[in-house]
């Protein structure tokens, strides 16, 4: 599955960039997200984040699955 990173929420989502697994920085520009290619175990790895809340939008389904929805969110805490 392939997926894009943002934070926030409506008109200000700012979206991912992310180069070898590392985030570089943030765009207001959709298209310039970086698609997230899941690993075989349906996992991503994104290094450099600071602390807060993430949301991951699936926006290229494996062959075979339907496409999902509704957003992942994941908050990075102490």
């Amino acid at each position: 599955a392939k997926f894009i990173m943002y934070k926030g929420a409506d008109n200000s989502k700012e979206y991912a960039v992310v180069e070898d697994g590392k985030f570089v920085r943030w765009t207001s520009t959709r298209d310039d997200a970086t698609k997230l290619v899941t690993d075989t175990q349906g996992q991503i790895k994104v290094e450099g984040l600071d602390l807060g809340t993430y949301h991951f939008e699936e926006v290229e389904a494996p062959e075979g699955y339907s496409l999902d929805s509704a957003p992942v969110s994941v908050t990075l805490a102490l």
